[in-house]
């Protein structure tokens, strides 16, 4: 079951309990939302028969709840007492729930907004600290709250982060094939309709750094054994990101390569923090050691 689909439920319970206090209340729902917050059921169990009348009776010809005829004062008090009980526990059930969405709608929406800021990172580098520290809050919230989807949602995001750095996701994509084919695509004419391609989706998605402006990683950052390679792994960046539209994309497959391209932008501009950008490089000599 998915989290909108339990949202959905929750929604569809309080609505359903609404109509039933709405039912026994008639038109005193307003009066009776002023004394519910300060009852418990505990209160309502404990108060005698005249007292429970004499509460539902809150105005002279007023109450809370209609009083069908019974045979005796105490059936009618029992009655009476089931109901205003009944509601007090809807009361409370409901409002825990309102509270429990509430929660949720503010986390996702922190969430939304720490997704939003890997789409706009600052060019000087600090904010690749300011988004690990955003999901590291965010997941201390999660747990806090008890929210278990929300939880996963941001501990995803966080995994795919760090996948941006280790490439994790790209190792496993391109591990066993054949990489010829890829260094030809690289040196022929064929790169010419791969980078338009590319230009076209990163206008589509509104991805903010071009990679085509990234060169030369290999020469400035590697050893001297991976210069004859040098611009294969940003080519192979770009054409990964040129065919995210073929497949069924996600939300976490753009954040990934977003994330990536400006990992990669801040790298060549030697602004990407100084920890990010050794793991960084230590897998981009990973990735080109499995290709080449």
């Amino acid at each position: 079951m998915t989290t909108k689909t339990k949202l959905e439920l929750a929604k569809e319970k309080i609505t359903t309990m609404r109509e039933q206090q709405q039912n026994y209340l008639q038109n005193n729902e307003d009066e009776f939302e002023k004394v519910v917050k300060d009852l418990t059921v505990k209160q309502i169990e404990d108060m005698s028969d005249d007292e429970i009348l004499s509460f539902n009776n809150y105005a002279e010809g007023c109450y809370y709840i209609n009083e069908p005829e019974f045979e005796t004062k105490e059936e009618l008090a029992d009655y009476v007492r089931s109901i205003i009980k009944f509601l007090v526990q809807t009361y409370e059930f409901t409002v825990d729930l309102e509270n429990r969405i509430k929660e949720y709608n503010e986390l996702n929406e922190e969430t939304d907004r720490m997704l939003k800021e890997a789409f706009g990172i600052k060019e000087d580098g600090s904010s690749i600290n300011v988004i690990e520290n955003a999901i590291e809050k965010g997941l201390v919230k999660a747990k806090e709250s008890g929210d278990e989807e929300s939880y996963n949602k941001i501990l995803q995001s966080k995994n795919t982060f760090n996948e941006t750095f280790t490439l994790k996701r790209l190792k496993e994509l391109y591990e066993g094939l054949d990489a010829d084919n890829l260094k030809e695509d690289a040196k022929s004419d064929r790169s010419i309709s791969i980078y338009k391609k590319y230009l076209k989706v990163q206008q589509k998605l509104g991805l903010r750094y071009d990679l085509t402006q990234v060169s030369d990683l290999e020469v400035r950052f590697l050893p001297e054994e991976y210069h004859e390679l040098n611009n294969l792994f940003i080519f192979t960046i770009i054409k990964y990101i040129s065919k995210i539209l073929d497949s069924n994309y996600t939300s976490d497959s753009l954040f990934f390569i977003s994330q990536l391209a400006t990992n990669l932008f801040l790298l060549h501009q030697d602004k990407l923090p100084a920890d990010y950008k050794e793991v960084l490089l230590f897998n981009i000599r990973e990735f080109l050691d499995m290709i080449k």
